[in-house]
């Protein structure tokens, strides 16, 4: 038996993701990246919808500071 958990949610500008997310250790990393608060290489990631019109979407959560950034889109 198989159980799977399907969540839909849209996500929005000021969604607040828990600092605590980068301690996951079952969620996809990368090194690939730069955060543009702190210049840490190293972010979790998830995909999130993001609208009716755009889709799914990365989000990156820096594991040195803890700022979300969507790809493509640093603030």
């Amino acid at each position: 038996m198989v159980w799977k958990h399907v969540v839909k949610h849209t996500m929005k500008a000021d969604d607040f993701v828990h600092s605590d997310i980068t301690q996951d250790p079952t969620l996809p990393r990368t090194r690939n990246t730069e955060c543009q608060k702190c210049g840490h290489r190293e972010a979790v990631y998830l995909q999130a919808l993001t609208g009716t019109n755009e889709g799914i979407a990365l989000y990156f959560v820096c594991c040195g500071c803890g700022s979300m950034w969507r790809e493509g889109i640093k603030e």
